[in-house]
């Protein structure tokens, strides 16, 4: 809880700051994502459900600073077979359903190759607070972890503006939420496209 106050007192002021920049913008895109490491164990299956909300401010002509929230979900429906536990103290048949919900929430920089240009490739960067939701389902049995993790964020990207305050974003992004004492990492590449807004 404590991450997320530190996160939103920092876009409160990234967005509040008189004369800390030139202009304000914001990402909206979808997601597609492919799992990786232990994520991709739990699912191995690429994900079409997942979405990013980033605000930014550039600090100089080239140099900005953001905070962004996602939401990206995993899903696998496994066979109807048996399934042991991890400890091996017992055994359950049924068709088993797997969910991942990661949901990170970032603070960041970018910077843009080109940023007068129409055509505006950039590299980006950050850290924050990452709930991972892992579930799994059968029948009426489930069993859900919700675990805060630290993670970090490399990104590259490029804007093509349609005109002066509408573009369009296209990135490649590498998510890793770090292991904590309850829980593995989980890690996964976002490809995104959507607009981004500017003044």
């Amino acid at each position: 809880m404590k991450k997320i106050k530190i996160l939103i007192a920092l876009s409160a002021l990234l967005l509040s700051a008189n004369g800390f920049g030139q202009f304000v913008y914001t990402d909206v895109t979808y997601d597609m994502s492919v799992p990786l490491g232990n994520t991709s164990d739990f699912i191995s299956k690429t994900s079409f459900r997942g979405m990013t909300l980033r605000v930014g401010r550039f600090v100089t002509d080239d140099l900005a600073v953001d905070v962004r929230f996602s939401w990206n979900t995993f899903y696998e429906a496994k066979d109807f077979e048996t399934y042991t536990s991890e400890d091996g103290t017992g055994s359950v048949t049924g068709k088993q359903f797997k969910y991942i919900n990661s949901f990170p929430l970032t603070a960041g920089a970018r910077y843009v190759l080109n940023s007068s240009s129409d055509f505006s490739p950039y590299f980006a960067g950050g850290l924050g607070a990452y709930k991972i939701n892992e579930r799994r389902d059968m029948g009426i049995f489930y069993v859900e972890d919700m675990i805060w993790h630290f993670g970090i964020y490399p990104e590259i990207g490029f804007i093509y503006d349609f005109s002066y305050s509408v573009g369009l974003n296209v990135y490649a992004r590498y998510d890793y939420a770090l292991k904590t004492q309850d829980a593995t990492a989980h890690s996964y590449i976002a490809f995104g496209v959507g607009l981004h807004f500017g003044d």
